[in-house]
């Protein structure tokens, strides 16, 4: 694997994590309603872990592999195809989002996170 991808993986994945810490010691901390409504938005995440899979065990897992333990759950690979050119090859080790190349697992994760911040931002009004 090169060291290019591991940077950009490994901070693709911390900056993933990083919007939930914001959200709960910056963004919670700036009013009482937010507050609540970030409050709110963990425990509904926390009681329904497979609706939030992909904070569960992409964005909240693979953070603490990489920065924990230095794990990456993912890997790189190049395929050489004779009649076009190479072509890099992504792979996720998480069962439950092996059907996603990397590329697509961030752009789920983004988009959860849109989801629920738009959540949260009209819960606190």
């Amino acid at each position: 694997m090169g060291d290019d991808w591991i940077i950009a993986w490994s901070g693709a994945v911390a900056l993933l994590r990083t919007v939930g810490h914001v959200l709960e010691k910056v963004d919670g901390a700036a009013s009482p309603l937010m507050g609540r409504a970030v409050n709110d938005a963990w425990t509904r995440w926390k009681a329904d872990r497979s609706s939030h899979s992909v904070f569960w065990l992409f964005i909240e897992d693979a953070r603490n592999a990489i920065i924990k333990e230095f794990e990456l759950k993912a890997g790189q690979g190049v395929r050489i195809r004779f009649d076009t050119h190479s072509e890099v090859l992504y792979h996720v080790y998480i069962p439950e989002f092996e059907h996603l190349d990397q590329p697509a697992l961030l752009d789920l994760a983004v988009q959860w996170w849109e989801t629920e911040l738009d959540i949260i931002e009209r819960a606190a009004g």
